[in-house]
């Protein structure tokens, strides 16, 4: 019996901790530093690292997500409780890419991330304003 309480109260404890994948989350929280995406120069030279950032929203559901900025389209699928597939289009380019990213939520940083590579903010980075965004 008092293994079954130990039990039960370490998994309330982690799932109080433990933060829960949505839409909402990903357009606020994905740190895009942290996986190879068409943003990638971008990022080599803002400040910013969110969706919420460079993209408005052209639809949302409760596990999906259209964004858009200028010509650039994003379509994030969340596929189970970490992972995202992320569908990139360029209307006015050639360039289409779809790609599979395990997010794991990094308490420091407060953020969702991949560990598939990070992009360092410059020493010198630039912030970007609305004028710069080609919306």
């Amino acid at each position: 019996m008092r293994f079954l309480l130990s039990f039960l109260s370490f998994f309330i404890a982690l799932s109080v901790h433990a933060e829960t994948l949505t839409s909402d989350l990903l357009y606020k929280s994905l740190n895009m530093r942290t996986f190879r995406s068409s943003m990638g120069q971008q990022l080599k030279f803002y400040c910013q690292s969110y969706p919420k950032d460079y993209f408005s929203i052209v639809h949302q559901t409760k596990d999906s997500l259209e964004l858009k900025r200028g010509t650039q389209y994003w379509d994030i699928k969340i596929v189970n409780h970490n992972t995202i597939v992320l569908s990139e289009v360029i209307a006015n380019g050639t360039y289409r890419s779809v790609s599979e990213h395990i997010l794991f939520y990094d308490e420091k940083n407060k953020d969702w991330r991949a560990k598939d590579e990070f992009i360092e903010l410059p020493s010198e980075c630039a912030v970007l304003k609305k004028e710069d965004d080609p919306e």
